[in-house]
């Protein structure tokens, strides 16, 4: 329709362009480690992104409303690389990074951080595991995360956090496969859905493979996106030589697919 857009825009449920949504804020090319849809109709972005205006923002959180407009009541008060962003059940934020915050002059350095709902550190996590995480799960208010070790083998493996940063005793650390972990979300029931570069697989709500949920749809391009719906089905998105490089399955909730579905 002619109108100026930049790198993030909201489209209506027919595809068409939604204008009563700020579609020019950020410069095209503008790619967020982590987007996430509040429960308000806000947005959390995470990353570094270049406003049209010409202001820059590096490795921060920020929080737009729900028309796009940056939100003033939010302001994000740590610093560091961030790896990746969930929100917990009391709509807290939870970072996984190389992180740091300031208190009282001193600096403090984490692998986790949580922050509240204005943008400020929540100081009650203290959250030191002996290595950090390239992704972070919220399941309820506990923390999920997911480490690559190398001894005695090469995996990556699943543990839990108590909501005060202490490790979870009740989780089973669970040995994942070694071909990388792109997306953890949690079901209802509480129940791991765990996207890997090759395969989907499903853990337990403490931990240890769902051993009934036997998945029939690996496939031999990068994994891109989980999508869990409310009738306990699983979307998949995955790279694919062609049509458009990517393609689109649908997963029953025991893991067989979902013949009913045609992309």
């Amino acid at each position: 329709n002619g109108l100026p857009v930049g790198g993030l825009i909201r489209l209506n449920a027919d595809a068409s362009l939604d204008t009563s949504f700020m579609n020019d804020l950020l410069r095209s090319g503008a790619e967020p480690t982590s987007t996430l849809l509040l429960s308000d109709g806000k947005l959390l972005l995470a990353g570094s992104f270049t406003f049209n205006d010409g202001s820059v923002f590096t490795n921060k959180v920020i929080r737009l409303t729900a028309s796009g407009e940056l939100d003033p009541t939010f302001s994000y008060q740590a610093a560091g690389t961030i790896y990746d962003v969930s929100i917990d059940a009391s709509g807290r934020i939870v970072m996984a990074g190389s992180l740091s915050y300031q208190d009282g002059g001193n600096t403090i350095t984490r692998p986790f951080i949580r922050l509240n709902e204005n943008g400020s550190v929540d100081l009650s996590l203290n959250a030191q595991p002996p290595t950090g995480a390239d992704n972070v799960t919220s399941q309820g208010n506990k923390i999920l995360y997911v480490i690559h070790e190398t001894l005695p083998q090469q995996q990556f493996k699943m543990f839990r956090l108590n909501e005060d940063g202490s490790n979870d005793a009740t989780f089973i650390p669970t040995p994942l496969d070694n071909i990388g972990v792109v997306d953890v979300q949690i079901q209802p029931d509480n129940k791991i859905v765990v996207l890997e570069d090759l395969k989907v697989i499903r853990l337990n709500a403490n931990g240890g493979i769902d051993i009934p949920f036997q998945v029939q749809a690996n496939y031999s391009a990068q994994a891109r996106a989980l999508y869990l719906h409310s009738d306990g089905k699983i979307t998949v998105v995955h790279g694919n030589s062609s049509p458009n490089g990517a393609r689109v399955i649908r997963m029953l909730g025991n893991g067989g697919m979902d013949l009913s579905f045609t992309p």
